[in-house]
C-alpha cells in the first residue's frame, strides 16, 4: 500500500512540475538573399505568422516562462543568428533590458505587461554570424499565472 502512494505521490509531482514550467521558442525564418538593411521585415517570418508583418507579430506568454528565439535560414547553406533582444518600449518583462546571445537567446519572463501597453522588443539578428546587424521589433504580451 505503501507504495502505491509513494507511485501517485510521484506521478502527481512530474504532472505538477511539467505544467507548471512553461517554455516556448520563437523562431525566425529569414531568406538572406533578400534581406536588406532597410526593410528586413520584407524576407523575414515568425514560426506561426507566415503572412503577417514581423513587426506585427505578437507572441502571448505568462509569468514564469522561458522563451527562447532561434533563427533559420530559407536559403541553403545560411545561418540566421539571434544575437541580442533589446526592449523598445513598453514595460521590461525581463530582468535586463538587453538579452545577448551568439546563435539564439534565453530569457525568462519575470513581469506580465499592462493590457493596453504590450512589451515591444528589438530582435537583432546577423547572417551566418558576420557582417550587419539586422532587427526586427515583434510584440510579446504577458499575463500572470
Amino acid at each position: 500500500m505503501k507504495t502505491k502512494y509513494s507511485f501517485l505521490s510521484l506521478v502527481f509531482l512530474l504532472v505538477f512540475t511539467c505544467v507548471t514550467y512553461a517554455q516556448q521558442t520563437i523562431t525566425l525564418v529569414c531568406n538572406s538573399e533578400r534581406l536588406s538593411e532597410e526593410s528586413p521585415t520584407e524576407a523575414c517570418y515568425f514560426v506561426g505568422g507566415e503572412g503577417v508583418n514581423p513587426e506585427e507579430f505578437t507572441t502571448y506568454a505568462t509569468v514564469g516562462e522561458e522563451i527562447t528565439w532561434v533563427g533559420e535560414s530559407s536559403t541553403e547553406d545560411d545561418t540566421i543568428d539571434i544575437t541580442m533582444i533589446k526592449i523598445k518600449r513598453g514595460r521590461n518583462i525581463f530582468d535586463s533590458d538587453e538579452l545577448p546571445g551568439e546563435r539564439s537567446v534565453i530569457g525568462q519572463i519575470m513581469r506580465a505587461t499592462p493590457e493596453d501597453d504590450p512589451y515591444v522588443y528589438r530582435i537583432f539578428f546577423k547572417v551566418n554570424s558576420t557582417g550587419k546587424n539586422y532587427q526586427i521589433d515583434p510584440i510579446i504580451k504577458v499575463k500572470d499565472r
